[in-house]
């Protein structure tokens, strides 16, 4: 599960190239017509403590293709997934369905030898890729297990909702001028009384200014970090002193209201903190890496690419 989210974060392209090089066509093709008729089964639970689960004590032939031996244990890596993802079978049925997926399997991988597939340079080049995505699969898999921990999830819940509250949204309006003198202007106007919202009708540029310049509700991130910084250093009822520049104009802020969101239970953000740390893990890791290589770019037809540095590098551990 942690190498998917592993693989999500380096592209889904990744992960489609993955599937179709770890499982077999048979597998991909006899999968759809299981979900269809799982979709449409009565729901009933697997029963793990069962009669099925009283005959799995040690190992035994399940099967046999052409007196080749399918072993119980080669069943179970998929029936129990199977299971966990197919609510609305019994669990014979879904072992009969697996176990008959893999029989397809070893029909097609019989039919492979006999057309001597494995001696195809093409093969050997597949094998070779897919060893390689694999050992990044394996590597992933560990990398994240030190990373992502039961320790450091609940560390970065507590930084993303600290005091037990969720994130703090302000509620603002302004007034938008295409100067600074026009915006020290309103200033000095509502110093001496004016009303905001009226000055912002008949002052602000912004297509706002008809409501008052009100922004409603919103958090720092929805708004371009000059505003913002301004905004959330306010207190409620605080009219800018100075004027705020960005890349629309000059801003006169008032902040009316504020608000914090409730904090999110951990459970409930437990998933997307493991693909955010998951994330950074990675990026964190890939810096490093890039940093200890020696790396050069070169344009498709092998020339040197114009203007791109050489990096050393760095002192490897």
């Amino acid at each position: 599960m942690a190498y998917f989210r592993a693989a999500e974060i380096m592209g889904t392209q990744y992960i489609i190239k993955v599937i179709m090089y770890c499982v077999p066509i048979i597998s991909i093709i006899c999968c759809v017509p299981i979900m269809s008729a799982l979709a449409q089964a009565p729901h009933r639970a697997p029963h793990p403590g069962g009669p099925l689960a009283a005959q799995l004590q040690g190992d035994a032939v399940v099967a046999t293709v052409d007196g080749e031996q399918i072993m119980r244990s080669e069943v179970m890596g998929s029936f129990t997934q199977a299971a966990t993802q197919m609510p609305g079978m019994s669990s014979m049925d879904a072992y009969r369905m697996v176990l008959d997926r893999l029989i397809d399997s070893r029909l097609i991988d019989r039919q492979a030898s006999r057309d001597k597939v494995r001696d195809d340079p093409e093969f050997a080049q597949s094998l070779k890729e897919l060893e390689r995505r694999l050992a990044q699969q394996f590597f992933l898999n560990r990398y994240l297990a030190d990373k992502v921990t039961e320790a450091t999830l609940r560390a970065s819940h507590a930084a993303a909702f600290p005091d037990g509250k969720g994130e703090r949204k302000v509620r603002a309006r302004h007034i938008l001028v295409s100067n600074e003198a026009d915006a020290k202007a309103v200033i000095g106007e509502l110093r001496a009384g004016g009303d905001f919202a009226k000055v912002a009708k008949s002052k602000s540029i912004d297509p706002l200014a008809e409501q008052g310049g009100d922004l409603g509700f919103f958090a720092f991130k929805d708004m371009v970090p000059a505003f913002s910084e301004a905004a959330f250093a306010m207190a409620k009822g605080e009219v800018s002193k100075l004027p705020v520049k960005t890349q629309f104009g000059w801003h006169v802020i008032k902040v009316e209201d504020e608000q914090s969101e409730p904090a999110i239970p951990f459970e409930q953000a437990r998933e997307r903190l493991e693909q955010e740390s998951g994330q950074a893990a990675i990026i964190a890791l890939i810096e490093e890496l890039r940093g200890k290589s020696a790396i050069e770019r070169f344009n498709m037809d092998g020339t040197p690419l114009a203007g791109e540095p050489k990096r050393e590098p760095q002192q490897r551990r």
